[in-house]
């Protein structure tokens, strides 16, 4: 809370009061301009005029609050709290907010605590006293108190941001997940502008995304013509990867808007890409990739995106134009490197990128990977391509969703059954597409091919599309020619493309030519 606002109340409650003491009205229009020893001097005049009436004192206090004068402002407040007699309960009651203030500056929790105790005793129709409380034991971690504070300033301001935002931490401390949402939304709704707000909505709804979606699916449905809601509701679902789905609701939402808006065609071209809609996706990215709007991660996905259709130098175009917008972006070095090593074959400048990555991103597991098969098959140096495998298991710990990568260092390794024990665990944790696919790739260059056929199928299953990248994929050359491999692919080929084919002239409809 800016510290100004502990005056508010007050200004409210004892407006008829100012009319009758020019010092005092002078001294807080001093105060809220910052101008600290002018406003001073009117307090003091105010305080010689009427000594014992505690206002003066409160102000004073407040100026001396805001200059870090916390002994000054400390003997004010006491004043005020000595001296404020029945009819000043405002007054009293804002003096022990300002000093439980004062003690938080000290650093005296238990203090703070109490005095926002008699602040709300003395006077409980100011939500802010209840507010500081609820914060207070918000960060002492006792949350159904704080809880039960930010309803009552719910009771006394219903449309208080700071209490639905307040009530969302709690939540999200307690682990109740929709609560939050629900909270965090209505913080957002009362003040979408503010940035702190947007924030803990977007962090509640990363914990249920699902059930956020269901929130938008109600908000899109009351309230249509509000894009905010579509564009939010496009943004979980791409989030939680239900890229198709996510370009409906962009679409709509472009229709709604009646503006080719360059961040929601990122969006949904984004997502064009993840669909394996590369064609599409490309074409989406020329449509807003202009001298008005130059994203560098927008000229990466449409890199990848050609990358994956096979066109390698509009590849390198696109991921050096990526790279000169953000140079410090490992990412880019590091798929621009893979294009020129594995695609074009220019293993000096591959491995050039493969070190820039490195250099600027020493964690990336993927990067070592790729740099250390290109020691091991290119340049035939083992000793380097085992240095790099072996950071791969200092790196790759843990079970992830996507993007594992430890398997493939320790079969490089020769660790075969450890290698196979580190996959099962990651399909056992997170059985999906992507790791199903990482599977038949392992698979593959085991020579196992019905283990690889095995893993295959369960990718298509599970939702896998990206048959341009399989078509590619030198880590499947081990199986690609075996029969029974070949007629798995050869189905899911089939079905994938016609289903391509359908949704991408479904799409050709939104305005994205090919």
């Amino acid at each position: 809370m800016k510290k100004l606002l502990i005056i508010c109340t007050l200004i409210c409650q004892t407006a008829a009061v100012f009319a009758q003491s020019p010092n005092i009205t002078s001294g807080i229009k001093a105060l809220e301009a910052k101008q600290y020893d002018e406003a001073l001097e009117y307090f003091n005049k105010a305080i010689i005029d009427e000594p014992t009436a505690s206002l003066g004192y409160y102000f004073r206090a407040c100026v001396y609050y805001e200059k870090s004068d916390l002994l000054r402002a400390m003997s004010d407040v006491n004043t005020v709290i000595t001296i404020g007699n029945e009819s000043e309960k405002v007054e009293k009651a804002s003096g022990f907010y300002l000093r439980a203030l004062i003690y938080l500056q000290l650093n005296d929790s238990a203090k703070a605590m109490a005095d926002y105790g008699s602040a709300i005793k003395t006077y409980d129709s100011d939500p802010d006293f209840y507010a500081g409380r609820a914060q207070l034991y918000y960060e002492k971690k006792q949350y159904e108190k704080s809880i039960a504070d930010y309803q009552s300033v719910l009771g006394l301001d219903g449309s208080a941001e700071l209490a639905y935002a307040g009530l969302a931490r709690n939540s999200l401390a307690l682990n109740k997940y929709d609560e939050a949402i629900v909270y965090s939304l209505f913080a957002f709704d009362v003040n979408p502008q503010n940035d702190v707000n947007r924030e803990l909505f977007l962090s509640c709804a990363e914990k249920n995304t699902a059930f956020a979606i269901s929130r938008m699916d109600i908000l899109t449905k009351e309230v249509p013509e509000n894009d905010m809601w579509w564009f939010y509701k496009g943004f979980f679902e791409q989030n939680n990867a239900e890229y198709r789905n996510a370009i409906e609701t962009y679409t709509k939402l472009l229709t709604i808007t009646q503006n080719p808006n360059p961040m929601v065609l990122s969006h949904r071209a984004f997502c064009y890409y993840k669909s394996a809609l590369y064609e599409i996706a490309i074409a989406e990215y020329d449509k807003f990739l202009t001298d008005e709007w130059m994203d560098a991660d927008d000229f990466g996905f449409r890199a990848d995106a050609k990358r994956l259709i096979g066109n390698f130098k509009g590849a390198v175009k696109d991921f050096s134009q990526a790279i000169t917008l953000e140079p410090n972006e490992a990412w880019f070095y590091y798929r621009r490197g893979w294009v020129y090593d594995e695609f074009l074959h220019n293993s000096k400048v591959g491995m050039n990128d493969y070190n820039k990555a490195i250099e600027i991103n020493p964690y990336y597991a993927y990067t070592y990977l790729h740099r250390g098969k290109l020691y091991k098959n290119v340049l035939k140096d083992t000793q380097k391509a085992k240095a790099d495998f072996e950071t791969i298991l200092k790196l790759d710990t843990e079970l992830n969703e996507e993007g594992n990568c430890r398997h493939y260092a320790l079969l490089e390794l020769g660790r075969e059954t450890e290698a196979i024990e580190w996959m099962n665990k990651i399909l056992e944790k997170y059985p999906n597409e992507g790791n199903y696919y990482d599977a038949a790739c392992m698979y593959s260059a085991m020579n196992k091919t019905q283990d690889a056929q095995k893993y295959i199928t369960l990718s298509f299953e599970n939702g896998y599309k990206d048959i341009t990248h399989i078509s590619k994929d030198n880590d499947l050359d081990n199986v690609r020619q075996n029969p029974q491999f070949k007629s798995v692919l050869a189905k899911w080929t089939k079905i994938i493309e016609t289903e391509n084919k359908r949704e991408i002239k479904k799409y050709s409809n939104n305005g994205t030519k090919l």
